[in-house]
């Protein structure tokens, strides 16, 4: 608090996360309920004001890989049979969109997306959260930009990101490679795969229809 008239939250490290709250007078203290995601925030003008930060959970799923967000900033990916622990990305800013398909992972910050080539899964029996035995790669592609987006999702060669009605279809190079207007806003997607470049995606829209797409039409 104290920052103009708003009130963010940051991790430990000052990485920011998102704004709690934005007041019309300067905002002088705020205080966090202990045992509850509770914020009190005092402004100027007399007025106190008490916040529930809710975020909801990120994640990504394909064959025996899942991918979610841990500690607002780092990835974790599991080996799904066992939920052993396989690796952690820690890629110290604020992750907003995860994607995963075959061995590449998708991570989208506020600013870029980065772009993973994962090592091969570990079968581990008994496996705990303790236990990272895979060093973490480097990215493989850094897409810059906002890539404003509603829903990603990762295919072989590319990013299909949706936006309202919109479909982009985006190379790892960061190119638009096709953009489509649909009849109404995604709801959700289902990655069905298929021979790379032609790939299926089912599109549930906001509408109640479902439609197939196929990436290269």
């Amino acid at each position: 608090s104290g920052s103009d008239r708003m009130a963010s939250l940051h991790t430990k490290e000052g990485v920011r996360l998102t704004t709690v709250a934005e007041h019309a007078d300067w905002v002088w203290s705020c205080a966090h309920r202990p045992g509850a995601n509770m914020v009190a925030v005092g402004a100027g003008d007399g007025t106190v004001a008490m916040y529930t930060l809710s975020f909801a959970p990120i994640y990504a799923l394909h064959g025996e890989r899942y991918a979610h967000r841990d500690l607002m900033t780092d990835v974790v990916v599991r080996h799904l049979p066992t939920l052993a622990v396989q690796l952690r990305l820690r890629c110290r800013h604020y992750i907003q969109r995860l994607a995963l398909y075959g061995s590449t992972l998708a991570v989208k910050l506020a600013n870029k997306v980065l772009v993973y080539e994962l090592p091969p899964p570990l079968a581990a029996a008994d496996g705990g959260d303790d236990e990272i035995p895979v060093a973490a790669p480097k990215p493989r592609h850094v897409l810059a930009g906002e890539h404003e987006c509603d829903e990603l999702f990762l295919i072989a060669g590319h990013l299909l990101l949706c936006l309202g009605r919109i479909v982009k279809l985006v190379t790892f190079q960061g190119d638009v490679a096709r953009e489509g207007l649909l009849d109404a806003a995604v709801a959700c997607a289902h990655v069905v795969g298929g021979p790379v470049g032609t790939e299926d995606v089912i599109v549930g829209l906001a509408n109640g229809a479902v439609v197939q797409l196929f990436v290269d039409n």
